[in-house]
């Protein structure tokens, strides 16, 4: 199989290894990296990891286990591409190499067990969906007649649920009209972070088209 990471060839030969991109704590600030903040190693960091996919496309190494690690601790938070003194496309070359990996079969449990519970319940915590709404005192808005929406999101609904709480407060409190749905699913952001593209991409389109049939026009995110 060839590696969809040949792709971003460019991005990847351009690199200056300046080190801008997680680093700024030897001219006094910080370092902006969570990955790199949390272990300390450089093949965490962006340069680090430029590094791997430079030597995966010239064919020093291949993808494995340690690798993934490396990857997989991205949290796509952009703060690297965002400080790159060459606008490379940092966040496609991680994407691209996560979507190799899941290509080859090479997932952390983790991400695993939150896919297979997305596909069974709807949510990463393999929970009923009948309980989605036990947070909501009052439900009289779940299936109402609203164009704007409030979206929830699986952490809010099942596990921070006074995050839920508080922003209907807040919506009810400014007197704003919204909507909640009995249909909502994960937004499947952990397909992406398991480089499983195409499957988030599916459940985008799934979902734009259930707001559409309900006539959602706004959108108001907890997730």
């Amino acid at each position: 199989m060839e590696n969809k990471l040949t792709t971003k060839k460019v991005d990847i030969y351009a690199c200056l290894r300046c080190a801008f991109c997680y680093d700024f704590s030897k001219i006094g600030q910080y370092r902006m990296c969570p990955a790199f903040a949390g272990t300390e190693y450089e093949s965490y960091t962006a340069r680090g990891k430029m590094n791997l996919a430079r030597a995966i496309v010239d064919g020093v190494v291949d993808y494995d286990e340690d690798i993934a690690k490396r990857i997989f601790a991205c949290t796509e938070c952009g703060a690297c591409e965002a400080n790159c003194l060459k606008y490379l496309d940092l966040s496609g070359v991680f994407m691209t190499m996560k979507e190799d990996l899941a290509c080859l079969g090479i997932i952390p449990e983790g991400l695993k067990q939150a896919v297979e519970s997305i596909i069974k319940e709807g949510n990463i915590y393999d929970k009923p969906q009948s309980e989605r709404f036990n947070w909501l005192r009052d439900k009289s808005r779940v299936d109402g007649k609203s164009d704007t929406l409030f979206y929830v999101g699986c952490t809010p609904a099942y596990l921070r649920r006074q995050i839920a709480r508080s922003s209907v407060t807040v919506l009810d409190k400014f007197g704003i009209d919204y909507m909640l749905t009995s249909k909502e699913m994960c937004c499947g952001h952990p397909f992406l972070a398991a480089g499983e593209i195409d499957k988030a991409k599916e459940i985008a389109e799934k979902t734009v088209t259930e707001f559409e049939k309900i006539g959602i026009k706004r959108i108001i995110f907890d997730c």
